[in-house]
């Protein structure tokens, strides 16, 4: 998700979505110019999932979704091993 959007930041809409208990599970990814420390941090805390600044590759890009999914797939695995031991 772009940091600088029209109406809304990213940081607003990743905050939002974080709160929501229907989207809160919902990977983001900032993509942002910002590359400050700062932003980094504030990226977190609002529930990023990570930060990659611009101007990117499509290959990194594509690399860090690959990573997520990963990461998710493994705890859906998790997940479902646990609930079918109960």
């Amino acid at each position: 998700m772009d940091v600088a959007m029209a109406k809304m930041n990213g940081f607003k809409v990743c905050r939002n979505l974080k709160q929501d208990p229907q989207t809160k599970e919902i990977p983001v990814v900032m993509l942002t110019a910002m590359g400050r420390q700062v932003d980094k941090e504030k990226g977190k805390q609002v529930g990023a999932r990570d930060y990659i600044i611009k101007p990117f590759t499509p290959s990194a890009l594509l690399m860090k979704i690959g990573e997520i999914l990963g990461q998710l797939s493994r705890k859906t695995f998790h997940v479902l091993i646990k609930k079918s031991l109960r």
